[in-house]
């Protein structure tokens, strides 16, 4: 696996799919508060900044800014949590997502953001379960405002007996972030542009679905499938394919060569550092730097400026 490149203030849209595409993440309401719980939790430790999420039934989405360069922590104690509690709630043991990394794909400009974050909003609508993106019974930032917090409580399942060390908070916000690269947009203009791009997709969707004699699943269709199903069609075709989602071709090149420009230095660095530990690592480094203490090379202030 290639090394990823970890800057801060870097924007990520995060894909993780649940073990043999199964419905563990299915949103009755304790395994709401478990993923709202989690992922606040993670954000409040680590500093993330959340932009945009979905709970689907068998993967989740975020949309982050990595203000601190911390993104492996943040997935790391999310995606640890969720499945460590989810397992417990539905009494069943092993491994809880796929195996692998998440899919984290940078993001570089406002109008990718914009189309990110709408995509993210609309899934259950574009999956034909619910008609408005709002009616979805997961957690979703369709419902909030830019600014806007919600009290995300400590679930009984796994966190009053079987926390770690601190115990957790009761209670912890999570709050939708205005959308970065906005460029002075005020944050009720960023929402209308992303609740006018989801919009636009449900009125596609509903078209479709009449043109084809098909329905939507509704809520309650959702809520009756067991956790241990999984679809029977391929919805792979519904996400962005490709290791970069930009609606710029050349933005995309640039960022494939940049992020191709650290991977080969990284691996020409390791090499060097097997014997010599005084070697420097490019800057973005991350577990290296972190659990080994290597010196990185200081950022080269021309370099990150993709777009």
């Amino acid at each position: 696996m290639f090394p990823r490149r970890i800057v801060g203030g870097q924007v990520w849209f995060i894909t993780r799919r649940c073990l043999e595409r199964r419905y563990f993440l299915r949103p009755d309401p304790e395994v709401v508060r478990i993923f709202e719980y989690c992922i606040a939790r993670a954000a409040e430790r680590t500093g993330v900044r959340l932009h945009a999420w979905i709970q689907m039934s068998n993967h989740l989405h975020l949309l982050v800014e990595d203000v601190d360069a911390r993104l492996p922590e943040f997935l790391q104690i999310a995606h640890w949590l969720i499945a460590r509690a989810v397992n417990r709630y539905l009494g069943r043991r092993g491994h809880f997502f796929e195996a692998g990394a998440p899919d984290c794909i940078p993001i570089e400009t406002f109008e990718d953001v914009v189309r990110v974050a709408a995509y993210i909003e609309a899934n259950p609508v574009s999956a034909r379960l619910v008609r408005k993106a709002v009616d979805w019974p997961g957690s979703t930032s369709a419902r909030l405002e830019y600014g806007q917090e919600i009290e995300a409580v400590r679930p009984v399942t796994y966190f009053v007996d079987d926390d770690d060390e601190d115990g957790g908070s009761s209670m912890l916000p999570l709050r939708l972030c205005s959308l970065p690269f906005a460029e002075g947009l005020l944050p009720e203009q960023q929402r209308h542009k992303i609740r006018r791009a989801v919009r636009r997709r449900e009125a596609q969707v509903a078209k479709e679905v009449r043109e084809e004699g098909d329905s939507f699943l509704g809520v309650k269709g959702v809520l009756r499938m067991s956790p241990w199903a999984y679809p029977t069609t391929d919805d792979d075709k519904r996400r962005p394919v490709g290791r970069y989602s930009t609606c710029d071709p050349a933005v995309g090149e640039r960022v494939w060569r940049r992020d191709f420009k650290f991977r080969v230095a990284h691996t020409e660095a390791r090499k060097r550092w097997m014997k010599d530990k005084k070697v420097l690592f490019p800057f973005g480094t991350y577990w290296l730097r972190v659990f080994a203490g290597v010196d990185c090379y200081l950022p080269d202030p021309f370099e990150d400026r993709v777009a």
